[in-house]
């Protein structure tokens, strides 16, 4: 097997796992998949807090495996996560091309909640900047 032939399996391999099980729809698998992490954030242990603006954060379901990457509606492929670190996986993989899996292997919690927060101040400046303006 050439080396180019094996990279491809192995980032194939773990995530095959992610789709099996029982497919739900869309509305039953977030509840489930809140009900199954206790309605809390599996990255931070919703430890993060918006210092800003004193708000609290909402819990999602996220796909492990994007659904338009063929991710499917199983439990296995879903994980609950704070609004705060849901948009640090979404913006990680529309902007940068990681998926959960490639970052959740790289990087230490500590460092993911740090760049979390760190997202947050920059999004909050930018919010300030915008109103300023106007």
């Amino acid at each position: 097997m050439s080396n180019k032939q094996s990279r491809i399996l192995n980032y194939i391999e773990p995530r095959c796992t992610y789709n099996k099980g029982t497919i739900y729809n869309i509305a039953k698998w977030r509840q489930k998949v809140l009900a199954r992490d206790k309605k809390q954030c599996r990255i931070c242990l919703n430890s993060i807090k918006d210092s800003h603006r004193d708000r609290k954060t909402r819990n999602e379901a996220h796909h492990v495996i994007p659904r338009h990457h063929g991710g499917k509606n199983t439990l296995s492929n879903g994980i609950t996560l704070c609004t705060f670190c849901h948009d640090y996986f979404d913006y990680s993989y529309f902007i940068h091309g990681l998926d959960f899996f490639e970052i959740t292997n790289a990087k230490r919690k500590e460092k993911i909640i740090k760049e979390v927060q760190e997202m947050i101040d920059k999004n909050y400046v930018h919010h300030l900047l915008n109103i300023i303006r106007y």
